[in-house]
């Protein structure tokens, strides 16, 4: 009897502790979707950067990267600014564009009908239906607008609130909390679009830009889909073919690094990578001809020796890793391609290529990106850089800080170590067709660019050439960075032209 009763007791603080703190509290970072993109050109050649979002509360830490693209695409729909970009292009900030820095409190709270549900609390805490709460959730925004020179522009505070309400089963339960935050977060990121785009301060500002000729004006940057929850199950998200725009009018074409004959630049490898023909996950279009014209490209114009694996398993990719890292000398450059499926566990925080007999349910034959990277680490090569073109690829990715060239830029990146890696987006689905000549839309650009180049090009300038021509046709954002704990030492891949 003495035990029964103190597991009664202990049983009934436990659920007295449980009603105290709420039983089930709603996710704060509920977002809307994303608004559909429009079209209209912009009435300034001013541009707005979104230079941070911050999150006060207790909420998940993927808020932020999960909401910075979701307000892009509110304040591009105002058609307003030239372009609207993320944090992580803040090196391209030009003397007239804007910046905004954004603060978000996202808040539920509850009270409980004690009258009709304290036998929720003890004996009956699963089956007792009337568990009556009500509630409310709010968001509340505060939005500092600065010029580029860092002085305060204009300020803007932004609340909206929902009340909510569950009958039954209400300690379990959230009700439409969820639904009501995603309204919050609907609103405020509106009201913000519509005040910075009626503010007289920045009007006037506007006003001052000059404005660009149909020649020289570039197309507007498309602020992209956020990453899609996961789990459990890799697929290739089909969307429907990109409304395609203007074609792009450049004013100058950049002038381009000769190949200086007094820097040993080193020997140059590849191992392409491309995967159409899945036993178990559906099948790709343009992975395998987006690698063998990749490998084709790379002969010709850059001299490197290739190797390419068309539908690999698992072992046969991690077999080769392996033997790049017996046979490669600390002069040596070494470039990775990969295309096909990847996932992303958003759970464990790694992410995985998918090989050709990788199942949907078991990891056994995936590659995590912690094999990528311990096997990069393990290379002896002077240069390393990976291009990945798939979903969820910029989970290997960190930022990179550029510096700027000086006259003996290049021979000092070809003296330092470099870990990088170039991806398709960062944790959004990818498009797997789309671009010209039956490639996808990231391979597209960067096959088109590394034909132009006719001198040296940096991995960083062959990022912000193809950057452009893959968000104004796709809703991907490639990213450029260094492998994490790879051992990465300020470098850059550098792509030496030396036709065959």
């Amino acid at each position: 009897m003495k035990i029964l009763y103190r597991t009664h007791r202990v049983i009934m603080g436990l659920f007295i502790l449980t009603t105290l703190f709420g039983c089930a509290t709603a996710n704060l970072t509920s977002l809307p979707m994303m608004p559909p993109q429009s079209k209209l050109q912009p009435k300034t050649a001013m541009d707005l950067f979104v230079d941070s979002i911050t999150y006060q509360g207790l909420v998940p830490g993927d808020a932020t990267a999960r909401t910075e693209p979701i307000l892009m695409r509110y304040l591009y729909n105002k058609n307003y600014f030239n372009t609207v970009m993320g944090s992580e292009n803040s090196s391209e900030v030009s003397p007239e564009s804007l910046r905004i820095k954004v603060v978000v409190r996202p808040k539920e709270d509850h009270t409980y009908d004690w009258l009709i549900t304290w036998p929720a609390v003890y004996p009956m805490p699963l089956y007792w239906p009337f568990q009556s709460k009500k509630g409310f959730v709010s968001v509340d925004l505060q939005c500092e607008l600065l010029d580029n020179k860092g002085s305060l522009v204009s300020r803007y505070e932004l609340s909206h609130r929902e009340d909510y309400a569950t009958k039954f089963y209400g300690f379990f339960r959230t009700g439409d909390a969820e639904a009501k935050l995603v309204t919050c977060y609907e609103s405020v990121f509106a009201s913000l679009a519509d005040k910075i785009v009626s503010d007289k301060k920045v009007a006037a500002l506007a006003s001052r830009v000059p404005k660009m000729t149909a020649s020289a004006a570039p197309p507007k940057k498309m602020p992209v889909k956020p990453a899609k929850e996961p789990r459990p199950k890799p697929v290739v998200v089909k969307k429907e073919e990109p409304v395609k725009e203007e074609p792009e009018m450049v004013a100058a074409v950049a002038t381009e690094t000769p190949v200086p004959r007094n820097v040993d630049f080193g020997k140059y490898y590849a191992l392409i990578i491309g995967i159409n023909d899945y036993k178990h996950l559906p099948k790709l279009k343009t992975a395998v001809n987006d690698a063998r014209t990749m490998a084709e490209v790379l002969e010709k114009n850059y001299g490197f020796s290739t190797k390419v694996l068309i539908n690999p398993n698992r072992t046969d990719i991690i077999s080769y890793l392996s033997h790049l890292r017996q046979t490669m000398t600390n002069k040596d450059n070494l470039l990775i391609y990969y295309a096909g499926h990847g996932w992303f566990d958003k759970q464990a925080e790694e992410g995985y290529w998918l090989p050709v007999d990788a199942t949907q349910d078991n990891e056994a034959n995936w590659v995590s990106n912690a094999t990528i990277t311990s096997n990069i680490k393990a290379l002896s090569a002077k240069h390393v850089m990976v291009i990945a073109d798939s979903c969820y690829s910029g989970s290997l990715t960190r930022g990179l800080h550029i510096t700027q060239k000086s006259s003996d830029y290049l021979s000092r990146m070809a003296k330092k170590t470099t870990r990088v890696v170039l991806s398709s987006g960062g944790l959004e689905p990818v498009e797997d067709s789309g671009g010209e000549s039956n490639h996808s839309i990231f391979a597209s650009a960067v096959i088109s660019t590394l034909k132009e180049n006719h001198g040296v090009m940096d991995g960083n300038e062959l990022f912000s050439k193809i950057k452009r021509p893959v968000m104004v046709n796709s809703d991907q954002m490639p990213e450029y960075g260094d492998i994490r704990k790879t051992g990465h030492d300020g470098g850059d891949f550098l792509f030496v032209f030396s036709q065959k």
